[in-house]
């Protein structure tokens, strides 16, 4: 009877841990300096995209003036932005991109200087 009840208090201990952690979507970091920041979130908890799939990433400036900020990437498009996100797609089309990555370039201006970042998001083939 101790076994059995060992056993339940586990089970149940393992599925109060599970409903508790929750999966967010996937963030890249891409700049952080003091309370600037750039983030750039992927949707469905990945951290690549797939080829010739479009869709929405969302790109969040903190404390960044967006009208002096660029990003610039194979098949990025602006949908749209609301404070301070911009609402975009990407869609990485394997005739252009010849490498297993899709580059995505930053550019901003803070305190009237100009910075430069970009990152890297791993492709993958389905």
């Amino acid at each position: 009877m101790q076994l059995l009840v060992k056993s339940l208090a586990f089970f149940l201990f393992l599925i109060l841990l599970l409903s508790c952690s929750k999966q967010t979507d996937f963030t890249y970091k891409v700049f952080k300096n003091g309370a600037q920041e750039i983030n750039l979130q992927l949707p469905d908890y990945r951290n690549y995209l797939i080829y010739d799939e479009t869709v929405p990433v969302l790109i969040e400036w903190k404390n960044i003036d967006r009208s002096k900020s660029a990003v610039t990437g194979s098949g990025i498009k602006l949908v749209g932005s609301k404070d301070e996100t911009m609402i975009t797609t990407f869609t990485p089309q394997k005739q252009y991109i010849k490498t297993d990555s899709l580059s995505v370039f930053f550019r901003f201006e803070i305190d009237g200087e100009i910075h430069n970042a970009s990152i890297k998001i791993p492709l993958k083939d389905f």
